[in-house]
């Protein structure tokens, strides 16, 4: 295996990026941009951390606001969801008609966000939303939901029991997606409560909840997106490094192609039913250590240019991580072989996702854990393969061999092609 910085650099630097969508909820106030010039300063702060799309959160309740960030947006190459107004009737779809109406032509604008965790009973009225937007807006809009995640009640799922089988969540995903059916799948799951001795239950069940989202959107041919919880609210707490970077590794490793932060500008600085928001910056403008970590965390997704991308998720290879975690991943994900890979030694917990694109195959393997680093050695068979270990920083080993040695950091995840880059000599 070749390990030279210069090398390793070069062949990477060689690869093409492709570019994965994250993004964020809750921009800038009206306060922090109350001229063009303030606006566009904001979303270039917006821009420099990483961030490439935006789901808007009020400002169209402010015609002047709205214009101002999207033309800031346009500059500094965010893309924007409209997040429209729940419905409730049909007067609720015209009026986020004319929204759609009066926004789809900016050049940022990719989509529209129809409801924000919406009821199963409300899909009747998303059905129709969706298909006159879709005669409104075109092909080339991303129509969407954020859903639910899966400690919800019934009672806001709207699914009082499961059907066939089938749990409530999963009938929840069943009932949205043959009812409305959107663009992509996305959800949002926010484990970590400010009492950490519930850290294990809620991963066990985020384990649960991406298991189900990945194979509905695998069923249903769309992309999985989710959002990841960089700040604190209420009886949460804020992620540190480690976690956050475990956060993203593992939504990356059940094959999700988009994720957005949670949040990004603390909306308001008074204490609502759920407690005073921290976010990436404060309500007065000022960038909070999220910021920073978050710009970090982004900078090393950056790294592996993307890659994990170009692949989708066939399963899980779960020998190597507890049986506590093991069984919260759904039976149809748990794999006895994928490839040519035929032991894994490690010192820590790891998930292994299996990752497939037409003949090719990858794994992305990460320690699932946030407490400490370890190491991991995969052997394959058949006289050994060409392999590709993509990192922080980029491709970190390339060759043909039949061991692949590599140290993860707590909650890092480094995804592993079986084929070989060069660095262009």
């Amino acid at each position: 295996m070749i390990t030279d910085p210069d090398f390793c650099r070069k062949a990477g630097e060689g690869v093409e990026v492709i570019d994965m969508r994250i993004g964020m909820w809750v921009a800038p106030r009206a306060h922090l941009m109350k001229t063009q010039e303030e606006a566009d300063r904001r979303f270039a702060e917006i821009r420099e951390a990483g961030i490439n799309m935006y789901y808007s959160f009020y400002e169209e309740k402010d015609d002047a606001w709205l214009d101002r960030m999207l033309r800031a947006a346009e500059k500094n190459g965010v893309g924007v969801l409209i997040s429209l107004d729940r419905v409730y009737s049909g007067s609720d779809i015209e009026k986020n008609l004319e929204l759609a109406r009066r926004t789809k032509d900016y050049s940022c604008v990719i989509g529209f966000n129809m409801y924000d965790e919406p009821s199963a009973e409300v899909n009747p009225l998303l059905s129709t939303q969706k298909i006159k937007l879709r005669a409104l807006a075109g092909d080339g809009k991303i129509l969407m939901c954020n859903l639910f995640p899966n400690y919800a009640p019934p009672a806001k799922l709207g699914v009082a029991e499961g059907v066939g089988g089938r749990t409530v969540y999963q009938t929840y995903l069943d009932r949205f997606m043959s009812e409305v059916g959107t663009d992509a799948l996305s959800f949002d799951f926010y484990p970590f409560q400010a009492n950490s001795s519930t850290d294990k239950d809620y991963l066990r069940n985020m384990l649960r909840n991406l298991s189900d989202i990945a194979l509905s959107a695998k069923k249903n041919g769309v992309p999985a997106w989710g959002f990841i919880q960089d700040s604190s609210w209420d009886a949460t707490r804020v992620p540190d490094d480690d976690e956050l970077r475990f956060l993203s590794h593992a939504h990356l490793a059940f094959g999700l192609k988009s994720y957005s932060y949670f949040l990004y500008a603390q909306p308001s600085d008074k204490s609502g039913g759920e407690g005073i928001f921290k976010g990436m910056i404060d309500y007065d403008g000022n960038r909070t250590e999220i910021y920073d970590r978050v710009k970090k965390n982004n900078e090393e997704i950056a790294g592996m240019r993307g890659r994990f991308l170009d692949y989708g998720l066939e399963g899980f290879l779960t020998d190597n991580i507890s049986s506590a975690y093991r069984s919260c991943i759904a039976d149809e994900l748990r794999l006895d072989g994928f490839g040519s890979l035929e032991s894994v030694k490690t010192d820590r917990n790891l998930l292994i996702g299996c990752f497939r694109n037409g003949d090719g195959i990858a794994y992305y393997v990460m320690n699932f854990g946030y407490s400490a680093g370890g190491s991991a050695t995969l052997t394959f068979g058949e006289g050994g393969c060409d392999i590709t270990v993509w990192g922080s920083g980029g491709i970190e080993q390339t060759g043909h061999s039949d061991t692949v040695g590599f140290t993860l950091r707590a909650g890092e995840g480094k995804f592993i092609e079986l084929k070989a880059y060069s660095d262009g000599r």
